[in-house]
């Protein structure tokens, strides 16, 4: 991201954008496409790894990579899948995600 945007108008870059709605998945592929060849981006689909044990561990080792590799973009599809407890009743380890 162009940090000498938010400093001409005052603002401190908070370090992240959270994405939600449809359109998500465009509007990561858009930061993506206008961002530097030096931004490392990783990417998981939630709901192929939610028979795999693919939960909050799982996302907390992507921010770890992503920390490792700045910049970076990380960009989860589905987050909503893990940790689901059957149903539309979400699993309470969710809320550590």
């Amino acid at each position: 991201m162009r940090n000498d945007a938010y400093v001409k108008h005052g603002i401190e870059f908070p370090g992240f954008f959270l994405l939600i709605g449809d359109p998500e998945t465009f509007m990561a592929k858009a930061v993506v496409g206008e961002s530097s060849s030096e931004v490392s981006f990783l990417s998981v689909c939630a709901g192929e790894y939610e028979d795999v044990g693919f939960g909050p561990a799982g996302i907390e080792d992507l921010f770890y990579q992503a920390k490792d590799k700045q910049p970076s973009i990380i960009f989860i599809d589905q987050l909503e899948t893990i940790g689901q407890a059957g149903g539309t009743q979400l699993h309470p380890s969710l809320k550590q995600v």
